[in-house]
């Protein structure tokens, strides 16, 4: 999907298309609009996003319309909040070259701050002595 030239790029439809855009998408949108309160009052800013991804949902027939139950709640089992996936970028051999240097750095500047820190306290420890 990543190119540099844009008429290599497809196109959003041809990214919806996509098995695993239009597993990922359903379930969000399912999981949205089945956590949805059923107190919320029509002129809400909320309710108003809801049908609009209801219709975006149902324009792209990303899932079939749901049955809505008693009290305006979409039927079925309650919806699991999940902690967010980490998203890892994955990078080219020089890009993890580049981040390997990046890191050991990072570890030489600590190892460097807890020597100073240490001869810092050992400096403090050998003051108190005096003054006692």
């Amino acid at each position: 999907m990543l190119s540099i030239k844009p008429s290599n790029r497809p196109t959003i439809p041809e990214i919806l298309n996509k098995s695993f855009v239009r597993k990922r998408a359903s379930v969000y949108i399912k999981e949205v609009i089945e956590s949805a309160s059923p107190d919320l009052d029509t002129l809400d800013i909320d309710e108003m996003n809801l049908e609009s991804l209801k219709e975006q949902a149902d324009k792209l027939n990303l899932f079939p319309k749901p049955e809505v139950g008693a009290g305006g709640r979409v039927g079925g089992p309650p919806v699991v909040k999940r902690k967010p996936k980490k998203v890892v970028p994955i990078l080219n051999e020089e890009q993890k070259k580049e981040e390997e240097r990046k890191l050991k750095e990072e570890l030489k500047e600590k190892e460097e701050i807890e020597k100073k820190l240490k001869e810092l306290e050992r400096e403090t420890q050998a003051k108190r002595k005096d003054y006692q």
